[in-house]
């Protein structure tokens, strides 16, 4: 951590023998001033133990002002180069002054803190402060800040905060710090689509990456706390940060700062994503009235039939002439290419999800946008319960297209994925031959959960199904034949989610058997 920032030191002892050992072993260190606790200086006598007076830079001042002067970031640290000097009067500095105990050190810790980034425990104590201060339930330390401290759990006052870290070369390799963090993740990878209240950034970075980091990240959270050295200019970060949106995304809304030593935290706040879109996909009339709010009806292929009012998959970028053969994945298509919610539903015309553990269909149990986005605050996506079958999923799909037109399908949507995807293979093997499967291609969850998860399947499955009609006229088959790979699409889904480390919350599925 900071490895590049040389702290500001006061020094409390001989300043040439702190800056001769310094020198000697190359530790980054700028003397801002010395500090002596008693004597006499012009003809004025000072003492921190009868008059509470030190003497600092050639100034006498009452030793309850040393806190300002820090809180100042005129210095990091108070510096002992003596340990007997120390032992004699650091107790005193940290009562009298109200300065928190890890700022005044021995040369021999400072020397060690210089190896580890110079990271205070006080610092810590601030960030979990600012935890508490801005109630957030879940939080990413990006960079493991926490370990490389001297904390050890979490405070009580955010003992029910969930903090997940990723794991690297610089983390701490003492298991004690397993008490400060819920789950410690291999690579950022591993938790790309899983959203915090909160993302710490406490490494040292050029302005520059650090803002490369944060947008790559920004659908992630609704706050980013960041670390930034004393020697970063505050309107700079201000003027990056507050600028025009990057990439059409928003820029953040707020942008406070809280001191800490060698530099300070800032807090990024950026409205919170609201905009729901839950699409009920349909190819006939809907029946259902008095949908909840945020759902939008959505005729999946209408370019193959008749208009019969609603929002089409026929329009700007569409597939929808693969309606036939595909299913809803038409529609899922056309709100992937041509809609910018930030949640993202997929219902059908007679099978919804229940806020109720129930199957029966009754209107008012239908999940609501606002019951779906506070199940997201902990869970990445939403699908339907899963179902274990007693023959495999293969077997289903054998029993509704046949064994020719299904082995075909398979086989070269498998070889497909081989050639594209190889690391996918054996999660499809594993799903295709398996007999638990989340049906029905019904999910709820953010927008860039969706843009990943289609990105993946439509880069492969419509070439797959382009190959499989030079091999089958699809006008031939009967209905359940022509939607092969409309099935084969259903496992894909459960093949991405093998794949990919999100939270999955299931819910019941309320059909309605009438329509």
């Amino acid at each position: 951590m900071m490895n590049q920032y040389a702290p500001k030191v006061i020094v409390a002892g001989s300043v040439e023998k702190f800056r001769t050992k310094i020198l000697a072993l190359n530790k980054p260190a700028r003397i801002v001033g010395f500090i002596s606790f008693s004597g006499e200086y012009n003809g004025q006598h000072y003492d921190i133990d009868n008059d509470k007076t030190i003497l600092i830079n050639n100034k006498i001042i009452d030793i309850s002002h040393l806190k300002s002067i820090a809180d100042e970031s005129k210095f990091d640290y108070i510096v002992f180069v003596d340990y007997f000097y120390f032992k004699s009067y650091a107790a005193d500095l940290v009562q009298n002054s109200v300065l928190h105990g890890d700022r005044i050190i021995t040369l021999d810790n400072f020397i060690y803190k210089s190896n580890n980034g110079f990271y205070s425990i006080y610092n810590e104590s601030v960030l979990f402060s600012i935890l508490y201060d801005i109630k957030v339930n879940t939080v990413l330390d990006v960079d493991s800040s926490f370990s490389a401290g001297n904390v050890y759990v979490k405070p009580d006052y955010i003992h029910n905060v969930t903090i997940d870290t990723i794991r690297s070369s610089s983390s701490s390799k003492f298991t004690v710090f397993n008490n400060v963090y819920d789950h410690i993740y291999d690579s950022l990878n591993d938790c790309r689509y899983h959203h915090y209240d909160a993302i710490i950034f406490s490494a040292e970075r050029k302005l520059e990456d650090l803002l490369i980091e944060m947008y790559g990240m920004l659908a992630q959270a609704d706050k980013f706390l960041v670390f930034i050295s004393e020697d970063i200019n505050l309107d700079k970060v201000s003027n990056l940060f507050s600028g025009e949106p990057m990439n059409g995304l928003t820029t953040f809304k707020e942008i406070n700062c809280v001191s800490c030593v060698n530099g300070k935290w800032l807090l990024f706040n950026k409205q919170p994503f609201q905009d729901t879109g839950i699409y009920v996909v349909t190819h006939k009339k809907c029946e259902v009235n008095n949908l909840p709010d945020d759902y939008i009806i959505i005729h999946a292929g209408r370019k193959l039939g008749k208009d019969l009012g609603y929002i089409g998959d026929d329009t700007g970028q569409s597939i929808s002439e693969l309606n036939i053969s595909i299913n809803e994945m038409t529609a899922i298509y056309w709100i992937w290419k041509n809609t910018s919610h930030d949640y993202i539903g997929i219902s059908h015309y007679r099978r919804f999800f229940s806020n109720k553990d129930n199957k029966d269909f009754i209107t008012e149990n239908i999940l609501t946008s606002e019951q779906a986005r506070e199940i997201l605050k902990s869970y990445d996506i939403i699908v339907a319960k899963g179902e274990h079958h007693l023959f495999s999923t293969y077997t289903y799909i054998f029993g509704d297209s046949g064994p020719i037109i299904t082995r075909l399908a398979i086989n070269l949507t498998r070889n497909i994925l081989e050639r594209q995807y190889p690391d996918y293979v054996e999660a499809f093997d594993y799903v295709v031959y398996g007999n638990h499967i989340f049906k029905c291609n019904m999910f709820v969850t953010r927008k860039y959960v969706l843009d990943s998860y289609c990105s993946w399947l439509f880069s492969f499955i419509l070439e797959a199904e382009s190959e499989y009609r030079k091999f089958v006229n699809i006008e031939e088959l009967n209905i359940k034949q022509r939607r092969v790979y409309g099935f084969i699409c259903e496992r894909m889904f459960n093949v991405w989610l093998m794949k990919n480390n999100l939270r999955i919350k299931e819910l019941s599925i309320m059909e309605n058997l009438n329509l």
